[in-house]
């Protein structure tokens, strides 16, 4: 029969008792495989049949969700020894079959109806089947490979997650690198917009200190100048200020004449005083 991806397998009768107490075992297979698994991903395996409550009746619920990484290939519940029972079975809130049935568990296969599955009981006679045995070691050394590979796989996710935790740091210390070069970079440009001013400042100091020396020649000249006319201007000082050049000549003039007729008045006296010498040397 075909049962909703959501479905419950309601069991009433001895076989319920017998399991409870542990006179009958109750063993879960599922055969899951993966597909088309992407790099580096978690793939989790869930369980398709759970027993979900114990008591005068045995309940399963059927819970089965698409993965695009697995598909299920098998699932079922098997008894160590098969009775007749009643069952009901349960899709949503709807009973879509119930009876009672000799049987040793029941299997679950994927279905070609979109949204079904495949339901049918394992009969007593199929169970002493060296075909079942065989199908159930299968089974069983099917999900051991399963959960091998998913077991390589979780090594694998927990190696990437390493390399990822590495990464991660190793990004977080460039990231500090770079806010350390980011930082300094903006050090050096103020050093060098700072180092411009000074340049500029220092080339203005430059010519300012050329034109100072140009103008240090400029003032000594003027300075030698200066005394150069002072030493004139102090010649034509008086106690009434300055004289004019003219006037200055004309006084030169009449300090020549006097100093001309002392001269002559001194001249005139040493010949007088020659004479009279010569005059006693005479006699």
């Amino acid at each position: 029969m075909l049962i909703d991806y959501e479905s419950i397998i309601i069991l009433d009768g001895q076989i319920c008792s017998d399991i409870v107490s542990g006179k009958v075992t109750a063993d879960i297979f599922q055969c899951t495989k993966i597909k088309n698994a992407d790099e580096n991903s978690f793939i989790k395996n869930n369980s398709v049949i759970q027993c979900i409550s114990s008591s005068d009746k045995l309940k399963f619920s059927v819970m089965y969700k698409t993965v695009p990484s697995l598909f299920l290939s098998e699932a079922k519940v098997v008894f160590s020894s098969g009775a007749e029972c009643g069952y009901e079975i349960r899709c949503h809130n709807e009973t879509i079959a119930d009876g009672t049935c000799i049987m040793n568990g029941f299997r679950i296969n994927p279905s070609e109806t979109d949204g079904k599955l495949d339901f049918v009981f394992i009969k007593e006679e199929e169970e002493k089947t060296d075909v079942f045995i065989n199908e159930t070691e299968m089974i069983m050394s099917e999900n051991i490979l399963s959960e091998n590979e998913l077991n390589e796989l979780e090594r694998k996710l927990s190696e990437e997650k390493e390399k990822n935790r590495e990464i991660l740091a190793r990004k977080n210390e460039i990231l500090s690198e770079l806010e350390n070069l980011k930082s300094e970079v903006s050090m050096l440009e103020n050093s060098l917009d700072e180092y411009d001013d000074i340049k500029s400042r220092y080339a203005v100091l430059k010519e300012n200190s050329k034109e100072n020396d140009l103008n240090s020649e400029k003032i000594q000249k003027v300075v030698k100048q200066l005394e150069c006319f002072n030493d004139i201007l102090s010649y034509y000082k008086n106690e009434d200020g300055y004289i004019s050049v003219a006037d200055k000549i004309s006084m030169i003039i009449q300090d020549a004449e006097i100093v001309k007729e002392h001269i002559s008045e001194f001249a005139s006296k040493r010949k007088q005083e020659t004479e009279s010498i010569l005059d006693e040397l005479d006699i």
